[in-house]
């Protein structure tokens, strides 16, 4: 965690399999060919992209609660004792 603690981030090597990863891309491919605009960011420098992607399709659900991820996350946000 010490790496977290002096760069403010944490790189976890193999949290994602090839398949999620593959499903989630393949899910914001189509969801950004749609016409949906609830939630979608389009900026004028040709940026286009959705806040809260989990909603519009469970590919992406994986993301946020995978197992690989999660402990590590808990400990992160779990207060230390001094």
């Amino acid at each position: 965690m010490i790496t977290f603690d002096h760069d403010g981030l944490l790189v976890l090597r193999d949290a994602l399999i090839p398949e999620v990863r593959d499903r989630a891309a393949e899910a914001a491919v189509r969801l950004l060919a749609t016409d949906r605009t609830v939630g979608r960011d389009r900026s004028v420098d040709g940026k286009d992209g959705f806040r809260g992607v989990v909603a519009p399709d469970d590919a992406f659900l994986t993301l946020v609660a995978n197992p690989a991820e999660l402990p590590t996350l808990v400990g992160l946000l779990s207060p230390t004792s001094t």
